[in-house]
């Protein structure tokens, strides 16, 4: 924590390194992943969005631990059925299966599918999680919860305004992780953030996708100087930040605190505008038809 809101917003004393936005003020909300449910997670993303105009996120969840921990699913059957017959309505032909077990039978799986194929707008929160129902393991799945979390903070935050959220974009691209199945940060809400070299390649630890809206230097030139958390008797808190894209986001932060320093007036779409009007391709790719 203390790395990345040095790499956002490190003061310009002569002290270790400058964050990209010196002058902006930190606000910390803090969590332990290791015991919290997801609920408790998402509330931060609105915590005080009057106040804080950034929600600057350099963290990711175990969704298959994140799904079977924080499913709370009930048992009961979760469709209310206000359109359509009981013949119709999935509770009838999943009369006697556990809906929290993550195990129901395949006719009851069809006719849940098909139900809210036809039916969608009449239970929406149950046929957004219908595949809480079949599977043990989310992987990057978006719980109905964060997204109304991210609806709450773009329409509300800031004054009307809307939050910025950024998020990192992941180390896992030599393990194949891509962006596109993380909930996260596929969504329009938040912008991802991947992670170049210090000749501005792509770094090959940082995840890959369609979402990621831009990258920062993810510190592997070792050329990182920020503020470490003092312990143990240590003075010296100087230090280099390391790698990953948990650090090129809050640079991304930090730049979208400049954007709004200049014109607070802009919307969470605006920012995202900006950023999509002046980022650059400064490795030039053979093979990327595109001209950007």
């Amino acid at each position: 924590g203390t790395v990345c809101a040095s790499l956002a917003a490190g003061d310009a004393n002569s002290h270790c390194g400058v964050g990209a936005a010196p002058g902006a003020g930190i606000a910390s909300c803090v969590q332990s992943f290791s015991n919290c449910n997801p609920a408790a997670s998402e509330d931060s993303l609105t915590h005080n969005y009057n106040v804080n105009d950034i929600s600057s996120n350099s963290w990711g969840i175990d969704q298959c631990e994140y799904i079977e921990d924080g499913r709370r699913l009930s048992t009961d059957c979760p469709f209310e059925c206000p359109s359509v017959s009981s013949d119709d309505c999935p509770c009838d032909a999943c009369d006697g299966d556990d809906w929290a077990s993550g195990d129901l039978d395949s006719d009851c799986e069809d006719a849940v599918v098909d139900y809210c194929t036809s039916y969608f707008n009449d239970d929406v929160t149950p046929c957004l999680e219908l595949d809480h129902y079949f599977v043990r393991c989310g992987y990057g799945q978006l719980s109905s919860y964060g997204h109304d979390q991210l609806v709450d903070g773009t329409t509300n935050g800031r004054g009307g305004l809307g939050t910025v959220y950024v998020f990192s974009a992941g180390n896992e691209y030599e393990l194949g992780d891509d962006v596109n199945y993380e909930g996260y940060l596929n969504s329009r809400f938040t912008i991802s953030v991947g992670a170049v070299y210090a000749d501005l390649t792509h770094s090959l630890y940082s995840s890959s996708g369609a979402p990621v809206f831009i990258s920062a230097p993810g510190g592997d030139g070792g050329n990182m100087a920020v503020a470490k958390p003092v312990g143990n008797g240590n003075t010296d808190n100087c230090g280099d930040a390391g790698q990953g894209t948990s650090f090129a986001c809050p640079l991304i932060s930090g730049v979208v605190a400049l954007v709004l320093e200049a014109n607070p007036n802009l919307t969470w779409r605006d920012v995202q505008g900006v950023l999509a009007a002046t980022a650059r391709t400064d490795f030039n790719d053979e093979d990327d038809e595109t001209g950007q």
